[in-house]
């Protein structure tokens, strides 16, 4: 029989049963010698390469998409592909889709209480991969990214009709737009939404978002149009040029005018910002903490703090880890 005794931050996230030590994304080395590794997705917050070297000896559980942004082709004989769960020394982990990038992973532990890691996770209906379904748990494990005030975003229609709107004023009176969004992520939704339009756009991609594009839709099957452009210079012809968060804001201190998507901009004040984000916002992380039904929250990353002082207000046993 198992039963959860701790839950920490450790560089990652470890979940410690009885005689499992369970350890989630992790950034640095652990305390302790885990026994089950696993990385939720390939953003750069939840992995190390260096520490995920370091327990080459133990199995590195991930998605396959993921495996395949982080190493190529060339993927590490430690590295476990699995895509829809595994059994391990008598546990269940249930994979489910988290609606993040392509290949994000959320997790069900099976354990004498169920435990569930989003991971982090959308739950909104995008252009671009499958929301994160509702699951019933005992324990969750939550991201906080957005999990404070004003983080509460416009709907996903609303934000897909003015990005269109401002991305044909530029191309109108410019000849071209600009728009930054986060390499992995946003940047295929913004690929997506403007190749899915009434009005045609040549679409022109940075090398690092025309790497993580090709691998995205080799598993997303949604209609996306676009070229390479050679450098981080942005093209030189007539449509958009899409580019990294860092490269975009690069570009607007050298004078361009770039549409920026990030759910960060929600306390901007930027007229060419939209609220365009990868993540939920304040109220989709309450939604998804009440339609789970779970006795025990841990809150994690961004405002981990903060939501979880919402989520006590709301008479819910939660804390940051």
């Amino acid at each position: 029989m198992l039963c959860v005794y701790n839950i920490k931050w450790v560089g990652g996230i470890a979940v410690l049963l009885d005689n499992l030590k369970i350890l989630f994304d992790p950034v640095k080395l652990a305390p302790f010698r885990p026994d089950f590794i696993l990385v939720t997705h390939a953003h750069r917050d939840h992995f190390k390469k260096e520490v995920l070297e370091s327990y080459r000896d133990i199995r590195v559980y991930m998605s396959e998409p993921t495996a395949r942004i982080l190493y190529g082709h060339q993927i590490p004989d430690y590295v476990e592909i699995v895509e829809n769960g595994v059994e391990f020394k008598g546990v269940e982990f249930k994979l489910y889709d988290s609606g993040h990038v392509i290949g994000g992973k959320s997790v069900l532990i099976n354990s004498d209480e169920k435990i569930f890691y989003t991971g982090d996770f959308c739950s909104s209906v995008r252009i671009i991969l499958e929301p994160l379904k509702e699951i019933k748990t005992d324990i969750l494990i939550i991201e906080a990214t957005y999990g404070a005030m004003p983080y509460i975003f416009p709907n996903r229609r609303r934000l897909y009709k003015n990005l269109i709107k401002k991305v044909a004023y530029y191309v109108d009176t410019l000849g071209y737009a600009i728009v930054g969004a986060r390499s992995l992520g946003t940047a295929q939704e913004v690929i997506a939404l403007l190749s899915n339009t009434k009005r045609k756009f040549n679409l022109y991609v940075d090398p690092k978002v025309y790497k993580m594009t090709r691998i995205h839709f080799e598993y997303d099957y949604v209609k996306a149009d676009y070229e390479k452009c050679p450098s981080f210079k942005p093209c030189i012809k007539e449509g958009v040029y899409i580019t990294g968060m860092e490269n975009a804001l690069k570009l607007r201190k050298k004078g361009y005018e770039v549409i920026i998507c990030t759910g960060l901009s929600a306390t901007w004040n930027d007229f060419n910002s939209l609220t365009l984000s990868s993540h939920e916002d304040l109220n989709g992380l309450i939604n998804y903490v009440v339609r789970s039904k779970a006795e025990k929250v841990y809150t994690v990353y961004g405002f981990k703090r903060d939501f979880a002082q919402i989520l006590k207000n709301m008479g819910i046993k939660a804390r940051q880890i």
